[in-house]
């Protein structure tokens, strides 16, 4: 008895110094703002909300049946009340402590990222700096933290780029500019493709090429990735020996490529079927072909004649498609705009209630994206992603990003619109890697 006391004296003393920190903590200065780690916050939470009131009531209970003046039948029912009432209260305190849990991720040395986003509602991302084991406060993902980021992972020296706000670049290579951002609680960096169209474009002008190429923006209006132009299905061979000689190039110039792996794009925007495909060359562990493919041009030309082939088999099934609603429904446009009407009935499903605007735009490109306005202090886009593989859907990705224009993205969800029926599907993925529900893969894939 007396160390069952003893303990529950314990946890009543841990609780009420949880309670008080917690408290004085809140209080702090904007400036000198200090909280709890997530892992202490939450030890303290079970502690106060479950381990102090179990050892009470168990203490209470060993107490009660140890008076004999107490009838049998009263400790009984006063037992039985505790253990119900306890179980009770732990139930929806578990609850409670797991879905308001925040995720803390240490991203960098002296780094911490917390998402301290509520219950169902986007994720909200803090940088904090740890103070001891148990504290932290407000920190921010600085240049010197990023460049030791890159450092780090490349073994390489790199320096802020003065000349251009939120941007590095590799000392040896001034001209590249690197951005590092975070990604899914993660630090990310775009080096290695900024360093693909580096080379890409030296092989171009070193090889003497004069064949078309255009380089695309991503959705910070920044260069993402080279593709080169051709002229339909009989100029494939053609491109197909160029891209074997550019992906030579950059591979004998650089080891970079020995550990990461780049990206060229080829691109025929000349009648049907408009078309848009990259291979990928480097370091390929996952590539079926082999990391050496790139030096047989007829392997090249097979894999763009392949995504070719299906690319004329899609314009061929939605030129079917739109001549079957010009029969049917001779009072509706005769070319359906899959997308926009997508994005529209995605939005009207979806994200009208939710309080976000529409604002429907295309990029230089001719991507089409919406933009959803500021929500909560981060600002939302809605962004066209391609067919879904059967052909009946459009797939609408959701970004939000914490500043408007800012490469500092998470996805909130992806989505499936079927293109007959309007009928709108959410899939559950935040990440390129999730497969999604089971009804959103029966509906792009069956």
């Amino acid at each position: 008895m007396k160390k069952l006391v003893k303990i529950t004296f314990i946890t009543i003393f841990i609780s009420i110094f949880y309670l008080a920190l917690s408290a004085v903590l809140a209080f702090t200065a904007s400036s000198l703002k200090i909280s709890l780690r997530t892992w202490v916050d939450v030890l303290g939470k079970m502690t106060a909300a479950l381990i102090m009131p179990l050892s009470i009531i168990v203490t209470l209970a060993v107490w009660l049946h140890g008076r004999a003046w107490i009838p049998s039948a009263i400790k009984g029912i006063l037992s039985l009340a505790a253990g119900a009432g306890y179980l009770f209260w732990a139930y929806w305190t578990v609850l409670f402590i797991v879905f308001g849990m925040q995720e803390e991720r240490m991203i960098a040395p002296n780094l911490l990222v917390t998402n301290e986003a509520v219950f169902l509602s986007a994720s909200e991302y803090v940088y904090y700096r740890p103070v001891t084991v148990f504290f932290k406060t407000p920190a921010e993902l600085t240049d010197e933290i990023k460049v030791e980021y890159l450092e780090r992972k490349y073994s390489r020296e790199f320096m802020t780029d003065v000349s251009e706000n939120d941007c590095l670049c590799d000392k040896e290579f001034p001209d590249v500019k690197i951005s590092v951002y975070l990604s899914s609680m993660e630090l990310t960096d775009d080096y290695v493709k900024q360093m693909t169209l580096k080379y890409l474009a030296e092989g171009y002008e070193s090889l003497g090429m004069e064949r078309g190429y255009h380089i695309s923006k991503n959705y910070s209006g920044k260069d993402d990735l080279l593709y080169l132009e051709f002229d339909g299905e009989a100029d494939i061979r053609a491109v197909s020996e160029d891209i074997s000689q550019m992906i030579s190039y950059c591979v004998e110039h650089t080891d970079l490529f020995r550990e990461y792996y780049g990206n060229v794009g080829v691109s025929s925007d000349q009648g049907e079927p408009e078309f848009t495909f990259a291979l990928p060359f480097g370091k390929l562990q996952w590539w079926s072909k082999g990391d050496d493919y790139y030096r047989d041009p007829d392997c090249i030309a097979e894999l763009i004649a392949e995504k070719y082939v299906y690319y004329s088999e899609r314009y061929a099934q939605l030129d079917e498609q739109s001549q079957q609603l010009h029969e049917e429904e001779t009072q509706i446009q005769e070319t359906t705009d899959y997308v926009e009407e997508g994005a529209r009935a995605l939005y009207e499903a979806v994200l009208a209630d939710e309080g976000f605007t529409y604002d429907a735009d295309y990029n230089a490109k001719g991507n089409f994206y919406v933009n959803l306005g500021e929500k909560d202090g981060c600002f939302y886009s809605l962004v066209y992603d391609h067919p879904s593989p059967n052909g009946a859907c459009e797939l609408y990705v959701l970004y939000q990003f914490a500043e408007e224009g800012s490469e500092n993205y998470v996805i909130v969800d992806m989505y499936a619109v079927e293109n007959a029926t309007k009928k709108v599907v959410a899939s559950g993925r935040k990440h390129w890697s999730d497969v999604g529900t089971k009804e959103y893969r029966e509906i792009t894939e069956s």
